[in-house]
């Protein structure tokens, strides 16, 4: 009996570390790159640290990088643009702009810089619509497309000195 008792305590520890996030490190996020292509694994890191990855084996510089939320990203890009990548990390920013890298200077990117432009903020409270007035009050709409002639123009409340025959619209 007490040989089922810790065999029932070590599968709910294994479970526990199983399902207990892991504390972001190096090893965590993974950044290769050749020819405008990269390779990146990221694994509950924050973006800032992504990014300074990027920069670090890329030789980009990212210009407000500190002004991202930390948020941890998990994700996997293989052998995906560099111009995608950036799109799909940069998702959370406003916008960015990306500074290709002169022909032949050094760095695995090619990109030289990234501007990240200011990060979304809540959207503002909007003031309450107006209330409509009830229906039947205030302007009438114009009727669009109501019988011209015969009984029908009677029945709208369209007025009959208005209505135009066949003979007259020929």
């Amino acid at each position: 009996m007490i040989h089922v008792g810790i065999r029932s305590a070590w599968v709910a520890l294994m479970v526990a570390v199983a399902l207990t996030p892991a504390a972001a490190s190096a090893d965590e996020i993974q950044v290769t790159m050749e020819a405008s292509r990269v390779s990146l694994t990221a694994t509950n890191a924050p973006l800032t640290d992504v990014l300074a990855e990027w920069a670090r084996v890329g030789a980009t510089e990212f210009i407000d990088a500190d002004k991202l939320a930390a948020a941890p990203v998990t994700l996997e890009l293989i052998d995906v643009a560099e111009s995608d990548a950036l799109r799909i990390l940069l998702c959370p920013v406003t916008g960015y702009l990306a500074a290709r890298r002169a022909a032949g200077a050094p760095g695995a990117s090619v990109y030289d810089r990234v501007k990240i432009l200011a990060t979304r903020r809540a959207p503002r409270s909007r003031p309450a619509p107006r209330s409509q007035p009830p229906f039947g009050t205030g302007i009438p709409s114009p009727r669009f497309g109501a019988p011209t002639s015969g009984r029908d123009a009677g029945q709208t409340g369209a007025d009959p000195s208005l209505a135009i025959t066949p003979e007259e619209a020929a």
